[in-house]
């Protein structure tokens, strides 16, 4: 007993020479061994996640892929933290989900300490700039994609360039400045029709 007893005090003496250290700053997300138990040469002891080059997944709509690539400025946000995180799109996966019609994006995220495996954020991905294009109501475009404009107020159909549309907005080239676009529906419109503009 004795024999065993300076044995065991032994390897506690020898463990207390040594500390280990992360080579990272990063979270514990799962202990596999606890004080007490006995473990061996390359066993699993602790898994810990780097707070550095953490990668977030996203999807993005098909439709929405041309203004995205690989290197844009993307914006996390925790709307219950209250944190925020950035970072920069580091690949686009290369397979459609049928049931989304999206694809997964993939951003590395520059510092994200506080960042918690698996939580929910909100992404922002900083595009490509746009310049002369000016945003409409969807409800402006017509059935074959035309708008009315009032030029010395008379109607005009004009064939907009659509560089991109969501659920309330049509972003359109080859407008000019201060131009006047019609967005509500006029019954029976036909061009070179006498309108008066009401503001």
């Amino acid at each position: 007993m004795s024999g065993e007893y300076y044995s065991l005090k032994s390897e506690q003496e020898r463990l207390s020479k040594y500390t280990y250290h992360a080579p990272f700053d990063g979270q514990i997300v799962s202990v596999m061994m606890e004080e007490g138990m006995v473990t061996t040469m390359g066993s699993r002891i602790i898994k810990i996640l780097s707070n550095e080059n953490k990668e977030v997944t996203f999807p993005v709509l098909k439709k929405e892929l041309s203004m995205i690539s690989v290197g844009n400025k993307v914006s996390l946000g925790d709307e219950q933290s209250q944190k925020s995180w950035y970072g920069r799109v580091v690949r686009i996966g290369g397979q459609i989900d049928p049931s989304t019609q999206s694809v997964n994006v993939f951003a590395k995220i520059d510092n994200a300490s506080g960042l918690l495996d698996g939580s929910y954020v909100k992404a922002t991905i900083t595009g490509f700039v746009l310049k002369e294009v000016f945003s409409i109501s969807r409800k402006a475009l017509l059935t074959d994609k035309k708008i009315l404009l009032v030029e010395e107020n008379k109607l005009k159909y004009f064939s907009p360039e659509i560089i991109y549309m969501d659920n309330d907005l049509a972003y359109i080239k080859g407008l000019n400045d201060g131009a006047f676009v019609v967005d509500e529906p006029i019954l029976n419109a036909v061009e070179g029709m006498y309108v008066e503009i009401q503001q």
